[in-house]
Formats: structure tokens, C-alpha cells, sequence
């Protein structure tokens, strides 16, 4: 892309699509998500050990795991110290191929929900909550393209 940087479409071993994405001239990100902004991606995928040793390879990735209980095994990926995304095993009863889901910050998960299946989409994962994280859903558009809606815990 003329003077804003190069790109190009894979797809990691298991098959989830990746943008990898190098920009001509560093771009400032904001410290802090505002509300519609992605903030954060996770991984579903078939066989997160594999997985996590090709992001850790391609992208220099240092991982943590948490033991999310019946869940399985939640794997961090982090980068310069920091919780850079997620990822886990496909969750049962998913019907879906490996995949990154996009998380966007909300204001109010319940409140977002609502809207989005006034406009048409249609709940995959009704709001819940993330003991000690926050709030989710999990929506597909009309079209079918699925996202999730996050708001953090109250202060």
C-alpha cells in the first residue's frame, strides 16, 4: 500500500487467518482502548501447543498459561513485557475452524448485546462474566462474521 506500508494474508499451521501487517513509518497506538476500538485478540484454535510455538517462533512471543479450570489451559502471549493477545484450544460444542476473535471495548456488554441483535446479528455466547477480568459476548453480524464485546470489571 502506497506510503503506508506492505501486507500480506497467511495462515498459521492449524489455519487461522493472519494479516501480517509492516507499516512505512512508525504509528503512535493509544496506551489505553477507547470504546469500539479492538482491544484484545484470542486465538481458538485445534491445538494450542502447536500454536504456540509458531507465534513464538514468527513473532518472538514469550507465553504464560492459566489454568482455567474445565476451560483448559489459557495461554498469554506477551510481548516486551506486556499482554500482547490470547489463546486456548476450541472451546466444546464450537463449530467453527481455527480463528482469531477481536474483542472490542464496550461501555456496557449487556447494553451492546441488546443493540447488536436489534440490528440483526445474532448471539453466539450470551453476556458473562470473566471472574477477576470483566464482562463478554460473543456476536455475529448479519452477515455471519462473528466478534466479541468486552467491558472491564467497575473500579
Amino acid at each position: 500500500v502506497p506510503e503506508i506500508g506492505r501486507f500480506a494474508f497467511v495462515r498459521d499451521p492449524q489455519g487461522a487467518a493472519i494479516n501480517l501487517f509492516q507499516l512505512e513509518k512508525p504509528l503512535p497506538l493509544p496506551e489505553l482502548p477507547a470504546i469500539g476500538r479492538v482491544c484484545w485478540n484470542e486465538l481458538l484454535t485445534t491445538h494450542i501447543n502447536a500454536a504456540r510455538k509458531f507465534y513464538v517462533e514468527i513473532f518472538g512471543w514469550v507465553t504464560s498459561d492459566i489454568d482455567m479450570g474445565p476451560m483448559g489451559t489459557y495461554t498469554v502471549f506477551q510481548l516486551a513485557g506486556k499482554d500482547n493477545c490470547g489463546g486456548m484450544n476450541m472451546p466444546p460444542g464450537v463449530e467453527a475452524p481455527p480463528h482469531w476473535m477481536h474483542y472490542f471495548f464496550v461501555d456496557s456488554v449487556d447494553a451492546r448485546t441488546e443493540k447488536a441483535t436489534s440490528l440483526g446479528a445474532k448471539v453466539c455466547a450470551p453476556p458473562a462474566d470473566i471472574p477477576g477480568i470483566g464482562r463478554f459476548s460473543v456476536v455475529a453480524d448479519p452477515i455471519g462474521a462473528a466478534f466479541a464485546l468486552f467491558q472491564p470489571p467497575p473500579e
